[in-house]
């Protein structure tokens, strides 16, 4: 997965823990340039991957200086599936990249039932006569798009 595009998506990953030092420096960079000027923001763009210690306690200072509250893991984990499924549906990611990362990384430990479907789905790879990358690929964009459907109204939490 690529350096996240906001301090609100990489507070998901991080309660996942999912988010790496170095992400977090990139993020923090960009956003400096982007005129996001807090002292926090400077103090993690200065850092270092090889600063793997402390990155922690500076990320958490630019997620209260910016208002943004942590979620669980289980809710940060759907937020995330829904923000892939968005992807997905806008040709952003690929298909069964996107399905793959929802599996390998947000499936487990919850087993979520609204995600289980892309995990059959890839799991229809294994099968004696899989689909075609294609078609598994519009299955799983046409499964995203419903699940952005459904969920389309409330905040992407647990239901």
């Amino acid at each position: 997965m690529d350096t996240p595009t906001s301090f609100a998506e990489a507070a998901l990953l991080n309660s996942l823990a999912l988010l790496t030092s170095e992400r977090a420096i990139d993020l923090a960079a960009r956003m400096l340039i982007e005129g996001i000027e807090l002292p926090s923001v400077l103090e993690l763009a200065a850092m270092t991957p090889a600063d793997d210690y402390g990155w922690q306690e500076v990320f958490g200072k630019v997620l209260r200086e910016l208002g943004i509250e942590g979620k669980s893991p289980k809710d940060s984990a759907f937020e995330l599936v829904l923000q892939t499924s968005r992807d997905i549906g806008r040709g952003r990611v690929d298909a069964i990249d996107g399905a793959k990362f929802i599996w390998q990384n947000l499936w487990q430990p919850w087993c979520d039932e609204r995600v289980t479907p892309f995990v059959a789905m890839l799991d229809e790879l294994e099968d004696q006569n899989p689909p075609t990358r294609e078609e598994l690929a519009g299955e799983i964009r046409d499964y995203a798009k419903s699940l952005l459907h459904l969920y389309s109204d409330n905040d992407g939490g647990s239901n």
